[in-house]
């Protein structure tokens, strides 16, 4: 039945927030003879657990406290076949019973909740549409070449749907504050309209409109809609499907659905915290760049008040360190020192590449990855490409970069120390481990770092074809 049933059909539950004292849940699953059971929540992309039960009698349990629960949806496990029945908690009303069947853990029997209920009815209905969704799909497979046939079946197909809509419509419209209402319309996209052009430009406009309103039924104000199911599979899907993976788009997008959370509430900490951590550990080259964005619109302008300060001062301090070593940036030209004394920088060089290679003569893998670069270099001089081999090694240990230059035939590299480390050259790049490399253009722009000296081939060619590709465009 077109695309509906499929969302449709999730379990996603969500709750709009109020204030009530207390929870007293009772649960009965029937055919269910273990002492135990699980009572979990969802929380961003993880399943929590909230407690543990213990029978008052076969196959009967009491979720009791004088606290609040948080909206949102909840589970219960059973143990040790881990059957996972699925049930709301709506701020205002957590008072309830729910009659489970061990053999089928998806329905379940409901007392003194509305909102439970109302969402059983949907399962139920909507379980009989697509049943005759599908004896209909089954007639159009038997109708083979009969075209009044499967026009007729076409439209009794399209007539269901109309009709699920309009229920789906009207359960929305007449219970517009209860769960029930919130979860489906959280499923419903805005209607697409239509669009002139060519095929490609039509492509292109059903995209953006698509990414604009693809928030628009889901209400990210809402705190219960951190415990669902659904909404991180959602949210990273607006990040990485619907988004071009470049950091800059990644880090508009970011903007886009933190904008629309309360700055104030659980929601916005919790995906400000998780999408801060995955970029920081990201190992996409160039994804540094989101980190970066992170703490400088949000950490450093006070909008992470749950940090300590100290913390908070790490990140910043880091934050800086990063940002002008970013790709794109133009690195700081750094003064050093060749064997015989004389100065070199890097504005100094000419050259069409330059690949900025800092190295240490004691560290184990610089040792395996100087010789491949050596190779690198032998075959990418024609092109343009030199390197500028800097020698991290300081003060008393600085002499051993000279020897160990020739050691390893580094004659062909442009090489350089700074002793004293008069150039701050580890502090400008943010050297903490060797070895570490950069490329730059003409222009000291940054086009890659980051990456290890077996990918640079690969990585370097592209650079080169696409710059010739370019030129010869122009």
């Amino acid at each position: 039945m077109k695309t509906f049933f499929t969302s449709i059909l999730c379990f996603f539950f969500f709750a709009i927030g109020f204030s009530q004292s207390g929870h007293a849940i009772d649960f009965k699953i029937n055919g269910y003879t273990n002492d135990t059971l699980i009572v979990g929540y969802y929380f961003t992309n993880k399943q929590l657990v909230l407690d543990t039960l213990f029978n008052e009698e076969i196959g009967v349990f009491k979720l009791k406290g004088e606290d609040t629960l948080d909206a949102g949806m909840y589970l219960v496990l059973t143990l040790p076949d881990r059957q996972v029945g699925q049930f709301m908690v709506p701020a205002d009303d957590q008072e309830f019973k729910l009659e489970f069947n061990i053999a089928n853990m998806r329905y379940a029997e409901v007392e003194g909740s509305k909102d439970n209920q109302m969402f059983q009815d949907y399962l139920v209905y909507i379980g009989e549409c697509k049943a005759r969704a599908d004896d209909i799909n089954t007639q159009l497979e038997l109708a083979g070449d009969d075209a009044d046939k499967r026009s007729s079946l076409e439209e009794a197909l399209n007539k269901l749907d109309d009709e699920v809509n309009a229920h789906l419509d009207k359960l929305i419209t007449e219970n517009p504050n209860t769960v029930t209402a919130l979860l489906l319309k959280s499923n419903v996209a805005v209607p697409m309209p239509e669009f002139e052009g060519d095929p490609e430009q039509i492509k292109l406009d059903r995209y953006y409109f698509y990414k604009r309103h693809y928030f628009d039924n889901i209400d990210l104000q809402s705190p219960a809609i951190l415990r669902t199911a659904f909404l991180h599979a959602k949210v990273d899907y607006y990040l990485e499907k619907l988004t071009p993976q470049h950091p800059d788009s990644v880090s508009h997008s970011l903007d886009v659905v933190l904008g629309k959370m309360d700055e104030d509430s659980e929601l916005f900490k919790s995906y400000l915290s998780h999408y801060l951590t995955k970029y920081a550990k990201s190992k996409f080259i160039g994804y540094d760049a989101i980190y970066v964005h992170l703490i400088k619109n949000y950490y450093a302008k006070g909008k992470a008040p749950w940090v300590e300060e100290e913390t908070l001062l790490k990140m910043t301090d880091e934050a800086r360190r990063l940002d002008p070593i970013l790709i794109g940036r133009t690195a700081e030209d750094i003064k050093i020192y060749k064997e015989d004394g004389s100065i070199i920088s890097i504005s100094d060089i000419d050259y069409e590449y330059l690949v900025l290679y800092f190295w240490d003569p004691d560290c184990g893998h610089c040792k395996k990855t100087t010789p491949k670069l050596v190779e690198f270099e032998k075959n990418f001089k024609e092109k343009g490409v030199k390197v500028l081999a800097v020698c991290t090694a300081l003060r008393d240990k600085t002499p051993k970069c000279w020897d160990s230059i020739k050691e390893k035939d580094m004659l062909g590299f442009i090489n350089a120390a700074d002793q004293n480390h008069k150039s701050r050259f580890k502090l400008k790049y943010n050297i903490k481990t060797t070895p570490t490399i950069f490329v730059l253009n003409p222009d000291r722009e940054i086009l890659i770092k980051g990456l290890g000296v077996e990918q640079l081939p690969e990585v370097m060619g592209n650079i080169i074809q696409e710059a010739e590709d370019k030129k010869g465009g122009d």
